[in-house]
């Protein structure tokens, strides 16, 4: 299991992370209107890999994507998060199936 190194001192902001030997580009940005974050992932030649999609409880960021050489997993939010919570007491982790038995 990885846990993504997001903090949320800003309400937009970038990072990379290599998961499995491969580089993953987050952008991360809190939308004051619908007072949720969204996460868009692009591979390590800034091309997209997955759209705007709201990171929130019970949702599976990584639902119907395939990154060619990234094993199965889920990328998903621990707790609900809030404009203050994500990437301290909200985490962001990618976990395998082996993971979660």
């Amino acid at each position: 299991m990885i846990i993504l190194p997001i903090d949320a001192t800003s309400t937009h902001y970038t990072f990379n992370t290599t998961i499995d030997d491969i580089v993953l580009n987050f952008r991360i940005d809190y939308n004051t209107r619908a007072a949720t974050w969204y996460m868009e992932i692009y591979d390590e030649d800034e091309a997209l890999i997955v759209g705007s999609r709201a990171i929130v409880l019970g949702y599976n960021i990584f639902d119907n994507v395939d990154i060619s050489g990234l094993p199965d997993g889920f990328l998903f939010v621990d707790t609900e998060p809030t404009l203050e919570s994500l990437g301290s007491d909200s985490l962001v982790l990618f976990a395998t199936d082996e993971d979660l038995t």
